[in-house]
């Protein structure tokens, strides 16, 4: 069992890094969410060590459309 805030979000469950007010942001690893709105994550380019960072994708979402 993982540790964690989880939301159902059209048929598929994603981690939720951050809940502000009625905005929930959803996280994925797999790159195929890009096709359902998903945005890679850009770290910044000072960032220690981006390159073995995993690339996880982001998506902002109301409360009211996760399932």
């Amino acid at each position: 069992m993982e540790k964690g805030t989880f939301a159902k979000y059209t048929n598929k469950i994603y981690r939720v890094s951050n809940i502000d007010g009625d905005c929930i942001r959803l996280v994925s690893e797999d790159q195929a969410d890009l096709n359902n709105g998903f945005k890679e994550k850009v770290y910044p380019s000072n960032h220690k060590d981006s390159i073995n960072l995993p690339r996880i994708y982001i998506k902002e979402i109301k409360k009211a459309e996760i399932d």
